[in-house]
């Protein structure tokens, strides 16, 4: 097996061992195994380990399937099983989750500076913050009502593991944003109090980066 495919591979192994975890309503294991996921997807992009391997068709599209795994159909499919999304209309959203995370894979390029059209489509944040604030189903459905419309507004936004945007802001924000994670996973469901702060921070600072973003790129454009 070519060295390449290991990373893709480590993220699909933790997302089987996630959606395991998700039938046992075991949640903070859950989110290991997709945390075990998330990084071997930031080694492979920290190492670019390139898509010019031998014997391999379509390394990207290896990558990418690998990543909606761990980011939208085992988060989905958790949001449904945790009572987030309840009834008909809660498979409705689940589907809806999975449908506009379909077109933003097909029609949404990554460039390289991080900086995405929308709102990235990684759905594991979300369903994580949902269990960290202990969201009724109301709250939690209201919240992927909001995150599937932001979702398609035509705005410039940062995707936290490609942003070259302000690097230190970024690598605070991630980090603080990852201890906090890690402590809340140890502790249990719902997060702490200052676990909560860290992540409420953490997407006002993300949401302040990506403003600054679009002003440059607006400022940009006119001048052009």
């Amino acid at each position: 097996m070519a060295l390449a495919l290991v990373w893709p591979g480590i993220s699909v192994i933790g997302s089987l061992f996630a959606l395991l975890a998700v039938l046992d309503y075991a949640w903070e294991r859950v989110y290991v195994w997709l945390g075990v996921a998330l990084v071997a997807h930031a080694l492979e992009v920290l190492l670019d380990s390139g898509g010019d391997e031998a014997g391999i068709a379509d390394l990207e599209l290896v990558s990418s399937a690998a990543m909606f795994l761990a980011c939208v159909f085992v988060p989905a499919v958790a949001m449904l099983q945790a009572g987030f999304l309840d009834g008909v209309a809660g498979v409705g959203l689940a589907v809806l989750v999975v449908l506009s995370a379909v077109y933003r894979w097909a029609y949404v390029v990554i460039p390289d500076d991080g900086v995405v059209a929308g709102l990235p489509a990684s759905w594991g944040i979300l369903a994580f913050l949902l269990h960290a604030f202990d969201a009724s189903p109301v709250n939690a459905a209201l919240a992927i009502g909001v995150a599937l419309i932001v979702s398609l507004l035509p705005f410039y936004s940062l995707h936290p593991l490609y942003a070259r945007h302000r690097p230190r802001w970024m690598a605070v924000a991630v980090a603080a944003s990852v201890a906090a994670a890690l402590w809340t996973v140890l502790l249990g469901f719902p997060a702490p109090h200052i676990a909560q702060g860290v992540f409420i921070s953490t997407v006002v600072c993300l949401a302040v980066l990506s403003i600054e973003v679009a002003r440059r790129r607006r400022s940009s454009s006119l001048r052009h």
